[in-house]
Parts: structure tokens; C-alpha cells; sequence
């Protein structure tokens, strides 16, 4: 699925940013990991400041919040045995606070956002967020059981295809080095994750502030896709065994930027938390 923004989590904060989205034309999806029927019970705070009123008004969701809600404009403060009075109308004219469950405000959201035709997954946890700093981002989704299963198949898949075009170009004789070539491609994917494990995981550098190296981390090891046409382009060229060995040295040289990188991050987490060290 492509979308302009991807939302991770549909409470009242991701909800409310969808709908002004919306209205300000730009395509999003939020993803929720839960069911609808739980986000819409879960009991959370229930008072409303003026500002959320008038923003439910302003996106077409406070027709309920109206009916249903109870305006209280003054605030009771027990302090000391006694009760501090605080009349809203009287210091801020005009605005007072709204009672209305947290649960309410949701419903009347979700109400919205799909009325108008927007799109939200319910039990869609996101599992992975790559490629904020690139020209494409993702958000690895996980649905159910069998969407695990099927990303299992699809990393299975992501092993098997380029084995097969070695089989075939072996076989063929256009390649007597194929398995050799495939080896490599493996073994590089294999530290090309440690490498983003180190990077993502420990420091989490490329998610938060991507400086220029981060970018070109991104350039070369971002795009999922690109064996895909370098696929393409060597049946173009007639040239098609010459895809393995492409994709073979693509994977290492992404391994030794997203290795180097690693090692980087951690170098410089460990001089900052020495440096953070409390002097005795």
C-alpha cells in the first residue's frame, strides 16, 4: 500500500493529525495495532480543554461531543482541607473545560476519518519504520498470523529467487561460478542486518537528525527493489548471468557502508556517554 504519510497508532493524537491531513489533501493511513472495538472502550483521560472542543468543531466531530459532553466552567482544587474555586469563564472568557471520555472522542474520530473515506488498519501492528531520511519510507506491517506468515514467505523469497538464477545459470553453463557469487550475496546480507542492527537498535542515529552519511546509507541500502532491476537491465543488455555478480558486489558494498556506519555510531555513543560521566 502507498501512501503520502504513514500514522502509527489511532489514538485521539494520530486521529486528529489524519483528519487535518485530510483536510489539508494530503492521502495518509494509520495503522493500529489494536481492534477497533478495544481502542474505542479503553478508558483514558476525560476532560477536554477549550482548544480540542473547537478543533472537533473545526473537523466536523463535535456534533456528539455537544449532545453528550458536560461543560463545566469552573475547576474545584482541594489544597490543605479546603476547596481553591477557579471561575474559567472569569480569568479566560470565553472558554471553560468539557467532560467527554477520552473513549468518546476516539469513536467520534474514527467515525469521521471513515466517513470521509479515509483508511484505518485495525490490528496492524507497525513492526519496522526504514528509509525516513530517503526518498521513500516504509512501514513493515504486521496484521495477523497469517501476515506473519507471510512475511516470513517473503523473506523466504528474498533467499530463493536469486538462488534459482544461480541454479539456472550454472546449469546453463552461462555462469560456472554462480554458487560462488550467491554465497557472497548471502553472507553480505547477512552482515549488511548486523550492521543496521548496530545502527538502529543501540543509538537509533538514522532515525533522529540524518546527517549525510545517513543519507547515503539509505541511497545504497534502501531500496529493497533494486535487484530487481539490475535484473532488468542485464536481459536488456543480453547480458543476464552478469545480474548475479552485480548483485553479489551491490550487497557487499552495502554491508561494508552500513558495517562502517555501525561501528561509527558506536564509537561515538561510548565518547558521549564517557563524557556524560559524573566527575567524582
Amino acid at each position: 500500500m502507498r501512501t503520502q504519510v504513514g500514522i502509527v497508532g489511532a489514538g485521539p493524537a494520530g486521529l486528529f493529525l489524519s483528519l487535518l491531513l485530510h483536510r489539508a489533501g494530503v492521502d495518509c493511513v494509520v495503522l493500529e495495532a489494536r481492534s477497533r472495538d478495544y481502542v474505542e472502550s479503553r478508558v483514558r483521560a476525560g476532560v477536554l480543554e477549550q482548544g480540542t472542543v473547537d478543533l472537533m468543531d473545526e473537523l466536523g466531530a463535535g456534533e456528539r461531543l455537544h449532545r453528550e459532553g458536560m461543560p463545566d466552567p469552573r475547576l474545584d482544587i482541594r489544597f490543605n482541607g479546603g476547596i481553591i474555586h477557579i471561575d474559567l469563564p472569569v480569568l479566560t472568557p470565553g472558554k471553560l473545560v468539557t467532560v467527554y471520555g477520552q473513549q468518546e472522542v476516539v469513536k467520534d474520530l474514527i467515525a469521521v476519518r471513515l466517513n470521509r473515506g479515509g483508511a484505518i488498519l485495525f490490528e496492524a501492528e507497525a513492526t519496522h519504520i526504514d528509509g525516513l531520511d530517503g526518498k521513500q519510507a516504509r512501514i513493515k506491517v504486521e496484521t495477523s498470523k497469517t501476515g506473519k506468515i507471510e512475511h516470513w514467505f517473503d523473506s523466504f523469497f528474498e533467499v530463493v529467487w536469486p538462488t534459482a538464477l544461480a541454479y539456472h545459470f550454472y546449469v546453463s553453463d552461462q555462469l560456472p561460478n554462480a554458487f560462488f557469487y550467491l554465497a557472497l550475496l548471502i553472507v553480505a546480507e547477512a552482515l549488511d542486518g548486523i550492521g543496521k542492527l548496530g545502527v538502529y537498535v543501540p543509538a537509533e542515529k538514522s532515525l533522529v537528525g540524518p546527517g549525510l552519511f545517513d543519507r547515503i546509507v539509505r541511497l545504497v541500502g534502501g531500496r529493497r527493489n533494486i535487484y530487481v532491476w539490475v535484473l532488468v537491465a542485464c536481459v536488456v543488455l543480453a547480458m543476464p548471468e552478469k545480474a548475479l555478480i552485480v548483485m553479489a558486489f551491490w550487497e557487499v558494498a552495502t554491508a561494508a557502508v552500513d558495517l562502517l556506519h555501525s561501528g561509527w555510531i558506536r564509537y561515538v555513543a561510548r565518547r558521549q556517554s564517557s563524557t556524560d560521566l559524573p566527575l567524582g
